[in-house]
């Protein structure tokens, strides 16, 4: 993307609070480009007043992520813009629930080890390629490492979610995350079949627009 838009598309991370294009966007709450890709490093207290800004695009699956992520763009009175959002198949959200399981068995080992021995334990996890993971859930604490509480919560938390959106998956199939997302909006009988594009019709304009 970067190198067919050219100047017209930045890329904002956590590592980027330095560049031009982040200062731009802190003290103008504007813009730096026609194009902003991002990830969640916008949303706390990041605010976008911006008119040009018409078209927003979130892809997330849970609730607190999916609505900070839609609240930065500020709307004055009348004003409105167009929401894109990529609703999980079920292969998606196997995967996910997947991710998180593999987080609720660090938890689980680290409960079941002494506090002398987490250090040990979070280099095997280290080894084993789960370093993001495991930085995710243990905190280093006066020499030795303990579970981050807040992160274990959340994690606890999306075990849930995910459960009950696979439920609501069996239940209503293709429907189901779009029609949770319209009761989070709260619009309860919101959901409108021709606002949800199916994959087949999403690659069918991809191909339109190449």
């Amino acid at each position: 993307m970067a190198q067919k838009l050219g100047e017209a598309a930045r890329f904002i991370s956590a590592e980027e609070k330095e560049s031009e294009a982040w200062k731009a966007l802190i003290f103008s709450e504007k813009l730096p480009c026609r194009i902003l890709v991002t990830t969640t490093v916008l949303d706390c207290g990041m605010n976008i007043h911006d008119t040009n800004l018409r078209h927003v695009a979130v892809l997330f699956e849970d609730r607190t992520t999916l609505l900070q992520a839609m609240g930065r763009k500020r709307c004055e009175m009348g004003e409105d813009f167009t929401l894109y959002i990529q609703s999980p198949y079920r292969r998606r959200l196997n995967w996910l629930i997947e991710e998180n399981e593999k987080l609720l068995r660090v938890v689980d080992r680290v409960n079941l080890t002494s506090s002398g021995d987490n250090r040990q334990l979070f280099a095997e996890l280290w080894h084993q390629g789960t370093q993001s993971m495991t930085a995710m859930v243990l905190t280093p604490y006066n020499g030795q490492l303990r579970l981050n509480n807040v992160a274990v919560h959340k994690v606890r938390r999306q075990a849930y979610y995910y459960r009950q959106l696979s439920l609501l998956m069996d239940e209503q199939r293709e429907t189901a995350f779009p029609r949770l997302v319209h009761q989070w909006l709260g619009q309860k009988n919101g959901y409108k079949e021709e606002n949800w594009l199916e994959y087949d019709d999403v690659q069918g304009k991809n191909q339109k627009l190449r």
